[in-house]
């Protein structure tokens, strides 16, 4: 979504997607796309994405990550093939903003050395990095600032003004619907991990939205005992947009997450977030 609010004024841009998500296939091909890109192509692996980028010689590149040694070599690759090409990076959830992502000191120190990025946008071959909150960043990494570019358009408000869009792209005819109770809506994230004893305890309270994470595979997902309180969602389908269609539909909405990027994005008064692990009371 980052990616097509960064695109707005720009049309004539290429969108490359790498097959390694739920959904990407279905996402690539969706024809909604052709109103904030002029092409969207899927790539098996990222480093296909950057050799195809390399051959376009195009002014700019956005990257969601240039953290680590891998993805400098194939940085420098591109920008060898292609040296006016500026690369630039993209808020990718609360990990933009983290300062242990390389926790070795001795690597940190030999890649911040050889110009390896060690946080978001650190890479030396990095010209700017996009983020939303350009104040935690220079907080947090106060060294960098120079390279912060803030993205403008509140991104809350954003998902809510282009939310029926949003839904055709990411998960096409998705709907709230057979609702019991407007009251509370109950909604459990998962990280890369599925915990389906949680899932089980929250479904005998009520209803529960289960939403998993992009990259958790289908096969996964057969865990899940079959109940009809348990409402499986899209795992393509972006958190945020969820948490903004329920509030729509609920005055309250309880979500049930392991440290979740989504939950600095969304603000409303009907959203409460509840950190969650084997000692959570629940309600």
């Amino acid at each position: 979504m980052v990616c097509m609010i960064l695109n707005k004024k720009n049309l004539c841009d290429y969108l490359y997607l790498v097959d390694s998500f739920n959904g990407s296939q279905e996402i690539a091909a969706t024809v909604q796309l052709e109103k904030a890109f002029k092409k969207t192509i899927l790539f098996k692996t990222r480093d296909d994405a950057l050799r195809a980028a390399a051959d376009e010689n195009p002014k700019r590149v956005f990257i969601d990550s240039d953290v680590g040694l891998k993805l400098f070599i194939n940085l420098l690759k591109l920008k060898i093939k292609s040296p006016k090409t500026e690369i630039h990076v993209y808020e990718e959830g609360i990990g933009t903003y983290r300062t242990d992502l390389i926790p070795n000191k001795l690597k940190n120190l030999v890649f911040t050395a050889l110009g390896v990025g060690c946080y978001f946008g650190g890479a030396s071959l990095t010209k700017k990095i996009h983020i939303f909150n350009p104040s935690l960043y220079k907080k947090n990494i106060p060294f960098l600032s120079k390279k912060i570019e803030k993205i403008e358009d509140d991104f809350s408000f954003w998902i809510s003004s282009n939310k029926d869009s949003l839904i055709e792209v990411f998960s096409p005819g998705f709907k709230v619907e057979n609702l019991e109770s407007l009251d509370l809506a109950r909604v459990y994230l998962s990280d890369w991990e599925m915990d389906v004893e949680f899932i089980a305890k929250l479904a005998k309270l009520g209803r529960v939205f289960v939403k998993p994470h992009p990259h958790i595979k289908r096969i996964a997902l057969d865990e899940i005992t079959t109940n009809n309180n348990i409402e499986l969602v899209p795992g393509a389908l972006p958190a945020e947009l969820l948490m903004i269609l329920l509030a729509d539909k609920f005055q309250n909405v309880k979500i049930y997450h392991k440290n979740s990027s989504c939950m600095n994005y969304i603000s409303s008064e009907r959203i409460e977030g509840i950190a969650h692990n084997k000692n959570t009371s629940l309600s």
